[in-house]
């Protein structure tokens, strides 16, 4: 790979293939979790998911619990419960 000098005099510009694009940014993700604690990649985690279900409607959001525990609606019930107490924080978890 030839790479371009940048403005800066030492950072390649715009060479890189898209598979090299893909490998760069593979292996950057790989050492920032790297160097991350489990607090931190579970709240990027959950902050992650929880984005990700912004566009689900309930019956999306039915089908993906249902989906994820496989367990014939089971847990979807326990997560309704849970949502239907009087006072539940951001966790889930009745308070």
């Amino acid at each position: 790979m030839a790479f371009v000098s940048s403005p800066l005099g030492h950072l390649p510009t715009n060479t890189m293939t898209p598979e090299q694009l893909t490998n760069l940014k593979s292996i950057f993700c790989a050492s920032v979790t790297d160097s991350m604690d489990i607090e931190t990649l579970i709240e990027i985690v959950y902050e992650q998911l929880l984005r990700s279900y912004d566009s689900y409607d309930e019956i999306d959001m039915q089908e993906e619990i249902n989906s994820y525990f496989n367990d014939n609606g089971e847990e979807l019930n326990n997560l309704l419960r849970e949502v239907s107490a009087k006072n539940v924080n951001y966790a889930g978890t009745t308070i």
